[in-house]
Parts: C-alpha cells; sequence; structure tokens
C-alpha cells in the first residue's frame, strides 16, 4: 500500500537523523572534537555542515511523508477500484522520483562524512597514552616508530605526519611499587607476529603484570593563536586535554 512505501521512505531517514543528533550528545569530549574537526573539513571542501544536511534530510523527509498522504487520499477517493490502482501505482514511481531528487543529496553527504569519520583515528578512551608534541621534524616519528607498533611515515622535511598516528606498546612492571621502573620491550624489529607474542609471553611470566598503552605521533605545532590552528593541530590539543596522557615535548637541541 502506499502507506506502506511512505514509511518504507520516510522511517530510515527519521532513525538517521535522530541517531545523529543522539550519538553527538552522547560522545566523549575528544570524540566530539574529532567529529567536529571531521565535518569542519567537510565543510571547507562542499560549504556544508552537519547540521545543514541533516537539515535537509529532514526537510525531504517531510515533502516524502506529505506526498505519500496526498497520494494516499486520491487513491481513497478514487471512483473505481481501477483508478485506485493507476493512482497507486503513479504514486509508488512519483515517491521513488522525490527520493531520488531531494533525499540522495543529503544521504549523499552523510555516508561521504560518515566514510570520513571512519579514517580518525580510533582510540581507547580509558588506554593510558604518550602524547609527543613539539615543532616540526623533531624526531617525533622516529621515536613512535622505535618504541611502538605505529610505522608512520619518517622523512627528514617539515609536516611529514598530516594526521595522527597511534601505536601501541606493552609495558612491563615487576611489582606495584616499582610503577616509576616500567620495562619496555624492544619491537623494532622484523620479527613476525608469532615471535613477537612469544617473547611478550616470556616477558610477562617475569614481571608482575604489564599494561597495554598508546603513543600518539602528532603533527607538528606551530606558535600561534588557537584560531589560527589547522584541524590537526586542534586534534593533538584536543588529545591533550581530554584523552587520559603524559605529554612529551620533544626537541631537536642539535640545531
Amino acid at each position: 500500500t502506499m502507506d506502506a512505501i511512505t514509511k518504507a521512505l520516510c522511517i530510515p531517514l527519521r532513525d538517521c537523523i535522530k541517531g545523529y543528533k543522539t550519538e553527538l550528545r552522547r560522545l566523549h569530549p575528544f570524540e566530539k572534537v574529532v567529529a567536529d574537526l571531521t565535518a569542519r573539513a567537510r565543510q571547507k571542501k562542499d560549504g556544508l555542515t552537519l547540521m545543514d544536511v541533516l537539515d535537509d534530510m529532514n526537510e525531504a523527509r517531510k515533502e516524502l511523508l506529505l506526498a505519500g498522504k496526498d497520494w494516499t487520499a486520491k487513491a481513497k477517493n478514487a471512483e473505481t477500484a481501477r483508478e485506485a490502482a493507476e493512482y497507486m501505482v503513479e504514486g509508488e514511481e512519483r515517491m521513488y522520483e522525490l527520493l531520488r531528487e531531494l533525499a540522495a543529496g543529503p544521504v549523499g553527504d552523510i555516508i561521504a562524512l560518515q566514510k570520513a569519520l571512519r579514517t580518525t583515528p580510533a582510540v581507547r578512551l580509558d588506554t593510558p597514552a604518550v602524547v609527543l608534541v613539539g615543532a616540526p621534524n623533531v624526531g617525533k616519528s622516529s621515536i613512535v616508530r622505535a618504541i611502538s607498533s605505529a610505522t608512520p611515515e619518517v622523512s627528514n622535511y617539515p609536516f611529514t605526519t598530516r594526521g595522527m598516528t597511534l601505536g601501541h606498546v606493552e609495558v612491563f612492571w615487576e611489582d606495584q611499587s616499582t610503577t616509576a621502573a616500567a620495562v619496555i620491550p624492544e619491537i623494532g624489529d622484523k620479527r613476525s607476529k608469532w615471535e613477537k607474542d612469544a617473547a611478550s609471553e616470556s616477558m610477562l611470566q617475569s614481571y608482575a603484570f604489564s599494561q597495554l598503552c598508546k603513543v600518539m605521533d602528532s603533527p607538528g605545532l606551530l606558535v600561534r593563536a588557537d584560531n589560527e590552528r589547522n584541524e590537526m593541530e586542534a586534534l593533538t590539543l584536543a588529545a591533550m586535554q581530554h584523552l587520559p596522557t603524559a605529554v612529551m615535548y620533544v626537541m631537536d637541541l642539535s640545531g
């Protein structure tokens, strides 16, 4: 029936709008910054904000709902069953045309934004982390590559790091009283995953407990006002502000 078609087209749009608005309110402060920065990057590209896209999707939903009611009324008020069936066929075609005209654009924008959000760093919010910050080209990526599982690009020119790179390292302690004397195993080698897992298991037998920690390689920060910073600099500052992080300032004193 036309009512079923209307619901099939409008309910997914309604749920998408409601879901985004609900989840945005529930986000952790760091996740909220990541979503906002991703949306801002999209806004620079096509001039649309997330709220603009959701509003367009809601308008499309309203138009489809009204059209569905109109075609349902025409079919009910038809003088013959044949005329009612013709209204149903014509109404169904028109409903799908409206969907393509009004909703395809906003839905495509939401899908593009969702794909962009998938490329942002997936951070466990309860895991201790070390954020390496400093000027461009001072060796932050080299440190992360040497001590963690991450493999950031390392080159001898500024701004090699164009995003936040996450690596993980398992840290071992002998007992609760020696938390300041953690042991970090060397993992910057070419051993297989099985060999590294076996080595980790062997170390765990020698120590009381271990903790998986994150090491975050950030883009270079320049000395400038916050309103002049780009999205990657803002992401670095958000990680420092909202995550359980220790901040390591990396400097190159060689000149």
